[in-house]
């Protein structure tokens, strides 16, 4: 499920992993991989994931950028 609204949940932060046979579950350019496609491989049972309890950050904005580098010249860099 995309996002549900709930607080204990992890989040796909990462990347994927795929075989060329993945293409099968594409049905267009305007398939959104977070739905039809993604649920059908999980259905299926293709579909693993590794759990990292780790810190983890995005880095999507300036914003997100900023805040890590505050970290990283602080010394206090979670990540190292």
């Amino acid at each position: 499920m995309e996002k549900p609204n709930i607080k204990k949940i992890y989040i796909n932060g990462g990347f994927f992993v795929l075989s060329p046979k993945i293409i099968k579950y594409i049905k267009s350019n305007n398939s959104r991989w977070e739905t039809t496609p993604l649920q059908n491989i999980a259905k299926k049972k293709q579909l693993s994931a590794y759990r990292h309890n780790g810190f983890w950050k995005c880095m999507d904005t300036p914003r997100d950028k900023k805040v890590l580098d505050i970290l990283w010249r602080k010394g206090k860099a979670p990540w190292i």
